[in-house]
């Protein structure tokens, strides 16, 4: 990588801007918005308990208590994203007390849209949605944050050799605002190239179609997270910057929910971060059970590119995943220094809710 990546009034300017933007259109082969296999979140009120009677196995709840109903999104469909699958496959949720679902909503800034509709409880989702969304009024809370760094890398073709060369070019995004848009240009304000003006950047809504764009040749450059960066080397292509080996603290793959919900339900909340916090630990010591997991979840029998991407994951899980004012505050000041005058007042700690965590490790869970 040439040059220092680092902030600048031309990426605040994009971050600023930010705020309910739409995607461009996709390049030919990408994959639409669908849910997952698990069952889709409906309409209604948070945390309704069902007629399900828990089976305890080593977990918290008692088998004559029935399950509460939890509904999780998840924002789009990648290797950091599994955690809350995990737990479901392990029956970890059921162990706490859950009968939890989990459905694809495509996009960061509709998932906070279904949060404040009531027709979801909970979700993963980028940090910098979280806090824009928080700054416009949402009452967003980050319950958790697996990783503090980012995890993509900027796929290029052979021809792609130095920065300078993306020039003129169009780099995909998922979306427009969200977390590889962010860090994207993050790295093209520290290249000297002016995201926007400079070089293009095209939301294609997921790394299906930012991975099918790079191979058609109809984007120069794609910001791809494991596993597709794995499989795109195996297609010949090449890493111009891993944003993952960058000395920054920025939350990733953020669970969140919206503070009236954690008011009204702080033990289903609790019940929750244990089932997660066990997905961890399951995730970072069973590789045998995540290859498995990974094959369905990602629907590939590629178990190289699997293996890699447990590999690079388990490296930057947290052992305690507690948010912290540090990951906010990074946020924050990129937009405070585009002249964004709410993130310049904000206290990073707003963001946050750590006490749910604090009582997961009281519990005597994390030792």
């Amino acid at each position: 990588m040439k040059g220092s990546i680092l902030w600048g009034p031309a990426l605040a300017a994009l971050l600023v801007g930010c705020g309910g933007q739409a995607a461009g259109p996709a390049p030919a082969g990408s994959s639409p918005a669908a849910s997952s296999s698990a069952a889709p979140a409906s309409a209604g009120k948070p945390a309704a308990p069902s007629a399900a009677a828990a089976k305890p196995a080593g977990g918290s709840a008692s088998a004559a208590k029935p399950l509460t109903k939890l509904r999780f999104a998840l924002p789009i469909n990648s290797g950091l994203q599994v955690l809350p699958q995990v737990a479901l496959d392990a029956g970890y949720f059921k162990d706490e007390g859950l009968d939890a679902s989990i459905t694809m909503i495509r996009g960061s800034q509709e998932v906070i849209a279904a949060l404040t509709n009531g027709e979801i409880d909970m979700a993963n989702s980028d940090s910098p949605s979280i806090i824009n969304a928080h700054l416009s009024g949402a009452n967003t809370e980050m319950l958790a944050v697996p990783v503090s760094k980012p995890i993509f890398e900027l796929m290029v073709p052979a021809s792609i050799t130095k920065p300078e060369d993306l020039k003129g070019k169009t780099v995909a995004v998922s979306r427009i605002c969200d977390s590889t848009c962010f860090q994207v240009s993050r790295a093209l304000v520290g290249w000297g190239l002016k995201p926007q003006q400079d070089v293009k950047l095209l939301g294609v809504q997921d790394y299906t179609g930012m991975f099918s764009g790079l191979k058609s040749g109809q984007i120069a450059a794609a910001a791809l997270a494991p596993p597709f960066n794995f499989q795109a080397k195996q297609e010949g292509f090449h890493s111009l910057v891993d944003m993952s080996k960058l000395p920054v603290d920025y939350p990733t793959a953020v669970v969140q929910t919206l503070k009236p919900f954690t008011d009204a339900h702080p033990d289903t909340t609790v019940a929750f971060l244990r089932a997660y916090v066990r997905a961890i630990q399951r995730y970072k010591s069973d590789e045998a059970f995540m290859v498995a997991t990974y094959k369905k979840f990602l629907k590939s029998n590629d178990t190289q590119v699997i293996q890699d991407t447990w590999t690079f994951y388990r490296g930057l899980l947290h052992d305690d995943p507690t948010p912290t004012a540090d990951g906010v505050k990074f946020v924050l000041d990129s937009l405070a220094a585009g002249g964004d005058k709410k993130a310049a007042s904000a206290n990073p700690n707003e963001f946050i809710a750590p006490q749910f965590m604090e009582k997961v490790k009281a519990s005597g869970l994390m030792k």
